[in-house]
């Protein structure tokens, strides 16, 4: 890592390899930073020749990490409700283990910091991962849904940044 930035072909990969890892949030937001720097860098190289715009990389990164913690999310409920009798674990996809409810809720919290600095840095797509994250919240059915908690304390760490928008603020009213 000294001296070469590791490169992933999946940015699904990165977020299971930096939990993996535990790596402390502000390297994961560097790595990440780097690993955005890297794209662009090879997307430009490849659009030289061609007349294109460069994809926004907020856009993709938003994209990514959304279909990620939604399907983690839909894996510790899940493991809660005990409909699946055994559950993969996403970072050792080669070898399948039993992973515990436990260690999905310390992987979900990760992703969750994870998620609420790349927000910080503007590195998320503002207004596509608040709608994201009602989204999910509004496909809740049940106050007795045992994913309710964890998607309800993701919120409230944003609840600031739902008010400044009528329209997201009228859908989490309702």
């Amino acid at each position: 890592l000294s001296r070469k930035v590791p490169y992933f072909h999946k940015k699904e990969e990165i977020f299971s390899t930096l939990c993996e890892f535990n790596v402390p949030i502000f390297r994961a937001i560097w790595f990440v930073k780097m690993s955005c720097a890297h794209h662009i860098a090879v997307s430009e190289s490849n659009i030289k020749t061609k007349k294109r715009q460069v994809p926004d990389p907020s856009q993709e990164w938003t994209i990514s990490l959304c279909k990620f913690v939604k399907d983690h999310f839909n894996k510790i409920q899940e493991s809660i409700s005990g409909n699946v009798n055994s559950i993969t674990n996403p970072l050792h996809m080669n070898a399948p283990q039993q992973v515990s409810t436990e260690d999905l809720l310390k992987q979900w919290n990760y992703y969750v910091e994870l998620c609420r600095n790349l927000y910080e840095e503007q590195l998320l797509e503002r207004m596509d991962y608040l709608v994201w994250a009602l989204e999910i919240f509004e496909k809740i059915k049940s106050i007795d849904d045992p994913g309710l908690g964890l998607i309800l304390s993701m919120l409230l760490q944003y609840i600031d940044e739902f008010v400044q928008s009528e329209e997201l603020s009228r859908r989490l009213a309702f």
